[in-house]
């Protein structure tokens, strides 16, 4: 039984990257340079220099992490 529920659990992750992989669904891209940029939350927190705020279920999280999801170019 509780690998039939890991599996189907796998299963919808796995369809869920399709889509988004399919559909170019996904986070945004950071749209600035990053260059000497470490602090992400000095602008995003407040929404400095019209960055755009963060949503609320990343208001507790860091700096490190935010190019695990949002494409950097560097």
């Amino acid at each position: 039984m509780r690998y039939r529920i890991l599996a189907v659990a796998l299963a919808g992750l796995l369809a869920a990257a399709f889509v988004v992989a399919a559909c170019g669904v996904g986070p945004p891209a950071v749209p600035h340079a990053v260059s000497g940029r470490t602090d992400c939350r000095s602008c995003h927190a407040t929404g400095a220099g019209d960055a755009p705020r963060f949503p609320q279920d990343h208001r507790s999280r860091g700096n490190n992490g935010c190019d695990d999801c949002h494409f950097v170019e560097r």
